[in-house]
């Protein structure tokens, strides 16, 4: 591949750097870019000691704040604790209601300029659940008898790929789900997530 330039004159005359490369026999230009600082509003949602004892619970259920599109980009799980060696079953859902009864979680902004807390609902453990939809992630973390010891896992969105999206609507969401309870065990999680007017 090599360095090149692309010609705009909008006037006196400017030039776009690119890179060319062959394709098919002809020439083709692509734009170098340089990016620049990022500005969509970025929220967490950090919840801690979140009982694992009973199975087919939420763990933390995050909805659309009814305007914006929200893109969920960082999905971090800890176990606390010490209980019965083994292995937590935790799976990401889609779904189309909140859950109701949980503890309230209140999303914080990375920029204090940005609405303070995120707008949709953010809960842990609700009495009952949403309605679930498609699974979108699986994330099993090994559990340990010893106090002390702590497994985790961290699923990240791919730059070249999409993260997960919800929908404007307050009906769209997901959820941790946990699949089988294990005594004494408890988590951590944090969900980082950026919002948009845009998809």
């Amino acid at each position: 591949m090599a360095e090149s330039e692309l010609a705009v004159t909008p006037g006196s005359g400017l030039n776009l750097r690119t890179d060319t490369k062959t394709i098919g026999g002809n020439t083709r230009h692509q734009q170098h870019m340089l990016q620049g600082d990022a500005s969509r509003p970025t929220y967490t949602a950090t919840a801690t000691a979140i009982s694992c004892a009973t199975g087919t619970k939420h763990l933390m259920i995050i909805q659309g704040d009814g305007s914006n599109y929200t893109r969920i980009h960082r999905i971090y799980i800890a176990t606390r604790g010490a209980g019965t060696a083994g292995v937590l079953d935790i799976r990401v859902l889609r779904t189309s209601t909140a859950g109701t009864g949980g503890t309230t979680v209140n999303a914080r902004p990375f920029d204090s300029a940005d609405t303070d807390p995120y707008g949709g609902v953010c809960m842990t453990l609700p009495t009952a659940n949403g309605t679930e939809g498609n699974q979108l992630l699986q994330r099993p973390i090994p559990t340990y008898a010893a106090t002390g010891s702590v497994g985790s896992t961290e699923w990240r969105a791919d730059d070249k790929s999409k993260p997960i999206i919800l929908g404007t609507s307050t009906a769209n969401g997901i959820c941790l789900k946990l699949v089988t309870g294990i005594a004494s065990i408890t988590v951590d999680i944090e969900v980082e997530f950026t919002v948009t007017t845009f998809l």
